[in-house]
């Protein structure tokens, strides 16, 4: 009876990993992070420095790979202090940086 249940276990995880959940959860601090996409958005604010997220892609979507780094970039930025983050590039190989800001409370 264990080998099925093993197996089912098995075949639910990759069920799971297929169809592309995402992984990281947002904290009551990220929530608050915003994301920007223009530089102007951010000219009148204090830089606070570069961060770089990473998750692994594990036959994911890029959509969830893409929630994922975001949410893990609002976390990092919020115990940074920051309060606003741009992407620097686009996403390549589950990878993705930003530049933290603090804009709304300088």
């Amino acid at each position: 009876m264990k080998p099925k249940q093993t197996l089912s276990f098995a075949s639910l995880f990759a069920l799971l990993l297929a169809t592309g959940c995402t992984y990281v959860s947002q904290t009551p601090e990220s929530h608050s992070v915003r994301v920007v996409s223009a530089k102007t958005e951010v000219a009148r604010c204090k830089h606070l420095g570069r961060i770089t997220a990473s998750v692994p892609k594990l036959m994911r979507s890029e959509r969830f790979v893409q929630e994922d780094l975001l949410t893990l970039a609002r976390k990092n930025a919020a115990k940074h202090g920051a309060d606003t983050i741009i992407a620097v590039g686009a996403p390549a190989g589950g990878e993705q940086t930003f530049d933290m800001y603090r804009c709304l409370r300088p």
